[in-house]
């Protein structure tokens, strides 16, 4: 199957929180690329957030990534999230710099 994500993925893995209309959340980034972030959470997220609210990273990623809740499975959250090189550079190179 062929991908058809228009934008540039990078897979990782690093601990940080999402924080949904003021309360946070323990999850884990999964992916990031120019259009978001794609988060591995608890199972039962989706009791306690929504599609289309607005959710913010903090932790290692210093709240640098904040969109709309694009997708909501069990154990999957999708941010939209407009990312500009920067951040992901900034990002990428923080987390692979911390396991030098």
């Amino acid at each position: 199957m062929q991908e058809r994500r228009k934008k540039l993925r990078y897979d990782i893995a690093v601990n940080t929180r999402l924080v949904v209309n003021g309360k946070s959340y323990d999850c884990s980034v999964s992916d990031i690329g120019m259009g978001g972030v794609l988060l591995s959470v608890d199972n039962d997220i989706d009791k306690h957030v929504s599609l289309g609210e607005s959710g913010e990273l903090c932790g290692p990623v210093d709240a640098m990534f904040s969109g709309e809740i694009v997708r909501l499975e069990p154990g999957l959250i999708a941010l939209k999230a407009y990312v500009n090189e920067t951040n992901v550079n900034y990002l990428l190179d923080t987390i692979f710099h911390e396991h030098d």
